[in-house]
């Protein structure tokens, strides 16, 4: 806390010190003004934020010494107010001095709503990837209650009324559940007493609806039962997160042992046996790799070992997956796991598990050589479809259906499928007639929508009777006809026909095609088949491009175009304004990381010879409204431009000359300063040019950074401060170098920066 400030040996009372005692004795002490003007000139005028001003009065003065004196006039305002948002303003800020008014309030405003049937409910958390963030102030206010322990119970009963009103509010109230009652700093000072609270409250609802409320509990105990939490926090805008383990302690201990022996009552329960599942799963994958963490997961091992051995069965596919999932995460934790047990869980269809989804494991063992690899896992399923009948492939194919179905709520089901393709391709060498057989028949299992038959079509030995035998099995089957793009681009020239581009247009035309990844490679082989190829070039892209402009949209790739572009220019030309809505398929509701952005390789386009600047120009259009939360963040879509590039820049620089549209100048800047940091300079000034310039030049960031820092990363926040007051000076130096006086607010502006 300042206290005195210090200058020359001089010595004078903080202003901010000296304010907060000003306020307190005029406000408050001596009430020589009436603090009812201020709340209601936060309130109903909506001057300042009174909530923001009294904060470090009562860290001053003391909560209960404020609110002494200042309750009479909050309960004489809340009495004369008759309108429910100034209550629900005043109440989310307030709640704690009239606890009671506001949950009588909430109470009113909760039974406006109507009941939905909570049966049909969904079990998903609202907007999970955005922390604490509820956007409903009910809710918000609710919650907060968890620091009342004497009025909490009854906002917990509010908060289910609530919750119980809509899916979209039970998914909130889960979010609450998972969020903002589970493990922080605050709850290791009160023996994690609110977590305790909250479940023996639910605990208490269970008689009323055995499956329901069980159902919620199973889904919120992998929270409860974490053995470590992140805490947040920020410095100079930047955030850090610390990990942080449970204390251990007796009453800890009991609440834990009371969670699981809960969960494990639920197994007998056949209506609740497979949340038990997904509850023991989601358990398991939250096991902390840290051992400074491993106190509260080997309490727990006793209670989970003796649920093993009287509950799971050998011969039970699922049972046998969550022993080894449980060994294989105490392993990751450095914790002891009895293998003699869980070698015990063998059940076939786990044994098949195995030997399709070991890629993880094996290519550690190969230290990441593929070629190796690729030939022991050729060797592996070779024997274990070495004697295989027709029937015998139909049972694999059934058992895989059941992995990947009923038990894929506990695989990565990308290793199995992988696992398909390599026996597909090992059948095809070995017995031709039986290939052909299987690849029919796996159409009609449901797993095979998502096959990765890539890698067999590419060692597949076509003739033209091999290939025309395949292409009437895939085009005659509604699943098969997906994976003619994978035969195609594995196909020789020579054995392509006009068939193959009849069906490309068709398959384009029934909504059953949605990616152009593989065209750049595939149109090619029919080229010498037209006499005039671009005519059919053409027909491709006006079925792509009606497909685009429709409801279902079609994933492009930049290759595609490039192709179009270096061997039908004309063409392109000509269809390059329907080719904008074909490429340009962002959603504008929907938030695009870099990846996303840079998987799309729109940056290629800067390598064609064609005006592509329209689509740039849409690009920048669109994201101008997806701005980082602090500007001085690289936005997402700087990865569209690769640096080092004379057309990029005269794009930017047209585009900057062109607008003065506030959002989309401070996108462009952010784009310089992430890309073209050398040429700022030039433009601050084509921004000062522009009407306005000064609120512009106020909005646009002075630097960029990266957005997240871990616990102990590399560049210190001193480092960072200093590059950034480097940076501001470099603008101030560059406007004092100009004439006259215009730029004296500008000059200021930087001034004020390096001060804060």
């Amino acid at each position: 806390m300042e206290i005195l400030e210090e200058h020359e040996n001089m010595y004078k009372i903080s202003d901010q010190i000296l304010g907060e005692y000003i306020f307190h004795k005029v406000f408050i002490q001596d009430k020589l003004l009436p603090f009812s003007q201020l709340i209601e000139l936060s309130y109903t005028r909506r001057r300042f934020g009174l909530l923001h001003v009294l904060t470090p009065i009562i860290n001053n003065y003391g909560f209960d010494d404020v609110r002494l004196k200042i309750i009479a006039d909050m309960e004489k305002y809340w009495n004369s107010k008759d309108c429910e948002k100034i209550k629900m303003r005043f109440a989310k800020n307030f709640w704690f001095y009239i606890p009671s008014k506001t949950l009588v309030f909430l109470k009113s405003e909760i039974g406006r709503k109507a009941n939905d049937d909570y049966n049909n409910y969904r079990f998903e958390i609202y907007k999970q990837n955005h922390i604490k963030s509820f956007e409903d102030h009910i809710l918000e206010t609710l919650v907060n209650f968890k620091r009342l322990p004497e009025k909490f119970s009854q906002a917990q009963e509010l908060l289910l009324t609530y919750g119980l009103k809509s899916n979209e509010l039970f998914s909130k109230y889960l979010k609450a559940l998972t969020q903002s009652f589970t493990f922080d700093n605050e709850n290791e000072h009160t023996d994690y007493d609110v977590q305790a609270k909250v479940l023996d409250f639910l605990f208490s609802k269970v008689p009323l609806d055995p499956v329901f409320y069980s159902r919620i509990i199973l889904f919120i105990t992998p929270e409860y039962l974490k053995s470590s939490y992140q805490t947040f926090r920020t410095v100079d805008s930047r955030f850090y997160i610390t990990d942080r383990g449970v204390y251990l302690t007796a009453a800890h201990k009991a609440l834990r042992t009371k969670l699981l022996g809960f969960v494990f009552e639920r197994f007998s329960n056949k209506s609740l046996k497979f949340y038990v599942y997904d509850c023991l799963q989601a358990y398991m994958n939250k096991i902390s790799s840290f051992h400074t963490y491993a106190k509260a997961i080997i309490f727990d091992r006793t209670q989970l070992m003796h649920f093993f051995r009287d509950h799971f069965s050998p011969k039970e596919y699922t049972d046998c997956f969550l022993v080894y999932l449980y060994g294989e995460r105490l392993k990751y934790a450095g914790i002891r796991f009895d293998k003699r047990f869980s070698s015990k869980f063998m059940a076939p269809r786990y044994l098949l598990y195995l030997k399709l989804n070991e890629e993880y494991h094996k290519l550690k063992d190969y230290r990441g050589d593929f070629d190796n690899y690729e030939k022991y896992k050729y060797a592996e399923l070779g024997l274990l479809i070495k004697n295989y009948t027709f029937s015998d492939y139909l049972k694999l194919f059934s058992d895989i259906q059941f992995i990947l179905t009923e038990g894929k709520r506990f695989v990565r089901d990308a290793p199995i499928k992988d696992s398909i393709s390599y026996i597909l391709d090992i059948l095809a060498q070995k017995d031709p007639k039986l290939f052909y057989r299987c690849l029919k028949n796996i159409f009609s299992f449901g797993f095979a929508k998502e096959l990765e038959l890539y890698r067999m079509f590419m060692r597949f030995k076509f003739t033209d009777a091999s290939s025309e035998r395949i292409r009437d099995i895939l085009a005659k089957c509604p699943v098969g006809k997906n994976y003619l793009i994978n035969f195609w681009f594995s196909l020789p020239p020579d054995l392509f026909t006009k068939r193959d581009i009849t069906l490309l247009k068709r398959h384009i035309a029934d909504g059953s095609f949605s990616y152009t990844g593989n065209l750049d490679a595939i149109l090619p082989k029919a080229a010498g088949l037209y006499k005039d190829y671009s005519v059919e070039i053409g027909k491709i892209i006006d079925l792509l491009t009606e497909r685009s402009e429709g409801i279902q949209k079609v994933s492009t790739h930049a290759p595609f175009f490039q192709y179009i572009e270096s061997n039908y220019n004309e063409l392109f030309r000509q269809r390059l304004a329907r080719l904008q809505s074909l490429y340009f398929y962002f959603d504008q509701s929907q938030f695009y990381t870099k990846r996303q952005i840079r998987d799309s390789y729109l940056h290629k386009l800067w390598k064609t010879d064609s005006d592509t600047d329209f689509l740039f120009r849409a690009i920048l259009e669109h994201f101008k409204g997806h701005i980082p939360i602090s500007n001085s963040y690289s936005s997402e879509v700087t990865v569209v431009f690769k640096g080092g590039s004379k057309r990029e820049l005269d794009f930017l620089r047209n585009s900057m000359s062109e607008t003065n549209d506030k959002a989309l100048i401070t996108l462009i800047f952010n784009i310089v300063l992430s890309m073209y940091k050398e040429y700022k300079l030039e433009f601050v000034d084509l921004l000062l040019k522009k009407p306005n310039d000064f609120s512009l030049f106020t909005n646009v960031p002075l630097h960029v950074q990266s957005s997240l820092i871990m616990a102990g990363g590399s560049e210190s926040g001193i480092a960072r401060i200093k590059n950034n007051i480097r940076d501001i000076e470099s603008y101030k130096v560059h406007l004092k170098n100009k004439d006259g006086v215009d730029f004296l607010e500008h000059i200021e502006h930087l001034e004020g920066k390096v001060h804060f």
